[in-house]
């Protein structure tokens, strides 16, 4: 899996050095991942404010995984530090440098991730988050 995930890393990187012209800063690595319960989809920070989803088939090998993201999530607008999956509900727990939280629920009708921010009674900033 760390294997999948460097080439991942390494993907995002090629893309960013031939689009560093336009992009002012590159992405290196991936910040955080997680996978849903039955591992067919792969949740990952690509080290920037967004969320990639992927869709892994339910295949160990990562050459065998949907080559472009399925769903890219953009409510933040930090590095996003954590992401959990909840094995029992499928929601998806995000947090960022921003200093928010989001709940991520996926609308099957519309085809679509909805994210709810959450209220968090800290007066510090939360950058790591699990259910």
């Amino acid at each position: 899996v760390l294997g999948c995930l460097s080439s991942l890393g390494l993907r995002f990187r090629d893309i960013c050095v031939q689009k560093e012209r336009k992009m002012k800063r590159a992405i290196s690595g991936i910040t955080c991942f997680a996978f849903n319960k039955d591992f067919s989809m792969v949740a990952l920070s690509p080290n920037n404010e967004e969320v990639h989803i992927y869709k892994t088939n339910s295949k160990k090998d990562c050459k065998k995984w949907e080559p472009t993201p399925t769903y890219i999530l953009t409510e933040h607008t930090g590095v996003v530090s954590s992401i959990d999956w909840c094995n029992e509900t499928g929601f998806l727990l995000t947090c960022a440098h921003d200093r928010n939280a989001y709940v991520w629920s996926f609308k099957e009708k519309e085809d679509v991730w909805e994210p709810s921010l959450v209220l968090l009674r800290v007066n510090r900033a939360a950058t790591m988050c699990r259910w």
